[in-house]
């Protein structure tokens, strides 16, 4: 198993090298959260000073690749989660993997917490459907002889992340009509922050 650290870098690694997003701009997004998120007085990460931006972000880009290649202590937790929300906010394709592999480490299933609002409710059912629709898809070859079984292997890695997809999504829906029954002598779904 790998850890979290080279988990997190290689998936960072993937939006790099797959688009034509640059480091420099990672390190922006990453910081910006960071520093959001980060109070002054608790950050550790020193991030450049240079009032030129292009010089700050290359600068920054540099600070943030020295954690990627530290084995040893691997990456701060505050920078940890601002990698991976930099991911998320940069439209990362592979954050449903990520996510699934960053919970399953604590034996969660990353499921996505509902707008308590309710103003999601169709979007969430939406996504029910379509998740569905993706595993049956990713299904179909290995039951088109009637059973699964070991000729099936090529697609069993695909056919798992896609029904844990639909796990997920069913979960949220679950806990968004969980949320109009507090009152109900039934216990609600926790949704893990």
């Amino acid at each position: 198993m790998e850890s979290r650290s080279h988990l997190i870098w290689r998936h960072t690694n993937t939006l790099i090298n797959k688009t034509s997003l640059s480091w420099d701009s990672l390190a922006a997004t990453v910081r910006e959260h960071y520093e959001a998120s980060v109070p002054v007085e608790q950050a550790t990460i020193e991030w450049s000073q240079k009032h030129d931006a292009y010089t700050r972000a290359r600068l920054d880009a540099q600070t943030l690749r020295r954690f990627e290649h530290n084995t040893k202590h691997g990456l701060p937790a505050e920078l940890e989660e601002s990698l991976v929300f930099a991911l998320q906010a940069l439209g990362y394709v592979g954050m449903p993997d990520l996510m699934r592999d960053l919970a399953g480490r604590y034996g969660l299933l990353a499921a996505p917490i509902p707008d308590t609002e309710g103003r999601d409710g169709l979007i969430n059912v939406a996504r029910v459907s379509q998740q569905f629709a993706e595993a049956l898809e990713a299904l179909s070859p290995m039951i088109a002889d009637g059973k699964i079984d070991g000729d099936d292997r090529p697609y069993a890695r695909n056919a798992i992340h896609q029904v844990m997809d639909v796990i997920a999504e069913s979960t949220t829906l679950v806990q968004q009509i969980n949320s109009i029954m507090a009152d109900d002598s039934d216990k609600p779904l926790r949704a893990v922050k």
